[in-house]
């Protein structure tokens, strides 16, 4: 019998462990240190996120606050804009920052989270409460709230509400001690828009469309390295926003041909820069479109003009942010190392460091296919159209999240 005991008692631990584990990150852009807690497959920030370059005021000083009698601050003046990525403390407290967390608006969230994790969408929400309580909501409210079983932590500190009832001129702070909100990566809403997680005293719901500034909690990257079964080569991958990339230019090169021959549509037209298979290796192949539109492995496939699009307003709100964005290192998908040129048709290389082309599925008309542009001359990254007998280069998307 006490046996028995003993391992019903190691399964229940087990399960409990299994359920909520707790560790730490630091955030290599700031060396913040943040808990985490593994809740079933899933590995979450115990804490909201801290990081930001540049927090915003929404309170003009010296103008007039006034706090109405449930403690929210008003502010009467049309709150100040920066373009997308806008972030704030609550109160315009630095201290609460420091101890809470940043409310981000909906576009500076998309990339706020640290290499290695990323914004959560409306589905792994939905993954959690499925692993805390059977998708049963009210129960997950009580497991994710603090001091509840999963570990997760989450506080009422309240948000940001823009355009409050309405009026544009009227936005406040609001909600400290009873609500609090979270950002999704789910859909493309806009600059400031975008779907959210709303935690009440008595309920938690999904919104979507809403204006608000938000806290951020980051969940760990659950994608392997993607090893092609063509040749063996591994790919660094990577999800930004609700897509995930391969972070390497495509290098599958089962036969390579000369510079010197001429780019024939019914032939695999695929090339090293400047001839020379050490440069396939460092900045991968370059293809003809024709070559290109099969040359992804399965499972992965080239990315239509609007996903690039996606892409775009994903890390940027025009060509000169997206560029300077994606060639950080904490959310590059690695296109800083591999500004790889591009081969004309008649037969010259041109362009490594740069400018890179990357095809899309899209195609023009008989002469040119749409491509993504990172054009480190001019320091934007855009779509545009090239020549489908010129060779550039091939970044896979993944047919589906798993």
């Amino acid at each position: 019998m006490k046996l028995q005991y003993t391992f019903l008692i190691t399964a229940l631990l087990c399960s409990l462990s299994a359920l909520a584990q707790t560790d730490k990150l630091v955030d290599p852009r700031d060396g913040k240190e943040y808990k985490v807690v593994q809740i079933g497959s899933q590995v979450w920030m115990a804490e909201n996120l801290k990081y930001a370059d540049t927090i915003m005021n929404l309170f003009v000083p010296g103008n007039r606050v006034s706090k109405d009698l449930i403690g929210h601050h008003n502010n009467y003046e049309t709150p100040p804009y920066s373009g997308a990525y806008t972030i704030y403390c609550y109160d315009d407290d630095t201290s609460l920052c420091s101890k809470f967390g940043m409310l981000y608006t909906w576009k500076a969230a998309e990339t706020a989270c640290p290499i290695g994790w990323h914004l959560p969408g409306e589905e792994e929400y939905k993954r959690l409460f499925q692993t805390v309580a059977g998708g049963d909501m009210e129960q997950a409210r009580k497991a994710i709230v603090r001091g509840g079983s999963s570990g997760f932590e989450a506080r009422a500190c309240g948000s940001l509400m823009e355009n409050y009832n309405g009026n544009f001129n009227h936005s406040r702070y609001g909600g400290w001690g009873s609500i609090t909100h979270f950002w999704t990566c789910t859909g493309n809403h806009g600059i400031r828009k975008g779907a959210l997680l709303e935690i009440q005293q008595t309920s938690m719901n999904i919104f979507k469309d809403v204006e608000f500034e938000c806290y951020i909690r980051c969940v760990k990257d659950s994608v392997p390295l993607f090893v092609d079964p063509r040749d063996g080569r591994q790919y660094k991958i990577q999800q930004i926003g609700s897509q995930v990339w391969m972070a390497e230019n495509l290098a599958y090169a089962p036969s390579i041909i000369s510079s010197n021959d001429v780019i024939n549509k019914n032939t695999q037209n695929i090339f090293c820069y400047e001839d020379d298979t050490t440069n396939c290796k460092k900045y991968g192949a370059l293809y003809s479109w024709t070559t290109a539109q099969n040359v992804c492995p399965v499972g992965w496939r080239l990315p239509k003009e609007e996903e690039f699009q996606m892409l775009l307003t994903t890390v940027g709100y025009d060509g000169k942010s997206a560029y300077q964005t994606i060639m950080k290192s904490e959310r590059s998908l690695n296109f800083k190392e591999q500004i790889s040129g591009f081969l004309i048709s008649s037969g010259k290389y041109d362009g490594i460091g740069k400018l890179a082309g990357f095809w899309s599925s899209t195609t023009q008309d008989k002469k040119k296919a749409k491509a993504f542009i990172i054009n480190s001359v001019v320091r934007e990254a855009y779509v545009s159209s090239l020549n489908k007998e010129s060779a550039y280069s091939v970044r896979c998307i993944k047919d589906t999240i798993q």
